[in-house]
């Protein structure tokens, strides 16, 4: 049976990779990427912010996002308008042209989703490729500010009765300013590309940089920035906030690792650099002495409280 949230790696190869039978040589443009989004809470925001830092994170722009929407059934015009109402804005304020198309309502679901499909006119888009050893890790961003972000929303009475209502207000605000279309520019001019953190957390976005770069990896888990906000909400959701939904953080790999640090924080970016790339194929997390090894990504913690 099919585990809820991002298909496992070993599943996705067999059964999706190997039943493809394209054109290996077959040239195109590289130019686009989709977000889904499940839930009302932050789906805009998300949509948005998400495609932006994806295509940030591959020295690229989004121009266009077109979005298809299930809907579940009983849902009212109101809170559906409300919305496409900020998606419509958050496009607009970063000069992204934006259709809404394919609208269905379904009994089937019991929440909305949205899937959005983000396109660019730059044909220069660089994916993460081969790395080298010896490279320098950088986390921009904080990680887990999306999924705690969400949860403060959903819990905010029960978070009220144990934080102060000024802490629970500024852990719904984390994802408010999670997009970074500035660090475009210090990526093409340092000539380096990432992926952007999202479902399964900087755990697994770790990973998929240990596969594909077919590197191994030696973090140091304390140097991962991430908000007390985050930690608190976390901890009383009992849930790890290393596997949560980190969109608003992007995961670089650089030869010179400060001065991309350096870069970024002349931009008002917060960013660490968090561990460095090594031969072979082990994927090390340190926490002082203590040593574990990354594991395969796992069901993102979110749905474990949803």
């Amino acid at each position: 049976m099919l585990r809820i949230g991002r298909m496992k790696e070993s599943i996705y190869n067999r059964s999706v990779l190997k039943q493809l039978h394209n054109d290996k040589n077959r040239i195109l443009p590289d130019a686009a990427r989709t977000i889904i989004v499940e839930g009302w809470t932050l789906a805009a925001e998300r949509i948005v912010t998400n495609m932006i830092n994806t295509f940030v994170a591959e020295c690229s722009y989004p121009a266009e996002i077109t979005v298809s929407v299930i809907l579940p059934e009983g849902t009212e015009e109101k809170e559906f308008r409300g919305v496409i109402s900020r998606l419509g804005s958050q496009c607009a304020d970063n000069h992204i042209h934006l259709t809404v198309t394919d609208i269905r309502v379904l009994s089937q679901t019991g929440l909305p989703v949205f899937t959005a499909v983000g396109m660019t006119f730059e044909k220069d888009l660089r994916p993460m490729g081969r790395l080298e050893p010896d490279m320098d890790i950088i986390v921009a961003g904080t990680i887990a500010c999306e999924g705690a972000a969400i949860l403060a929303l959903e819990k905010e009475k029960q978070l009220k009765e144990r934080f102060a209502g000024f802490f629970v207000d500024t852990a719904k605000q984390l994802f408010d300013s999670a997009a970074m279309p500035m660090a475009r520019d210090i990526l093409l001019r340092q000539g380096i590309s990432g992926i952007a953190v999202r479902e399964g957390g900087i755990f697994a976005s770790l990973w998929e940089l240990g596969s594909t770069g077919k590197v191994g990896l030696d973090i140091n888990l304390k140097a991962i920035p991430i908000r007390q906000h985050t930690i608190e909400v976390c901890e009383f959701c009992n849930i790890n906030p290393y596997m949560l939904l980190s969109g608003g953080c992007i995961l670089l790999v650089s030869p010179q690792g400060e001065d991309l640090f350096s870069a970024l924080s002349g931009e008002g970016i917060q960013a660490a650099v968090i561990g460095r790339t090594t031969s072979g194929n082990d994927r090390i997390i340190r926490y002082d002495d203590e040593i574990r090894y990354l594991e395969p990504p796992k069901t993102d913690e979110i749905y474990r409280v949803k």
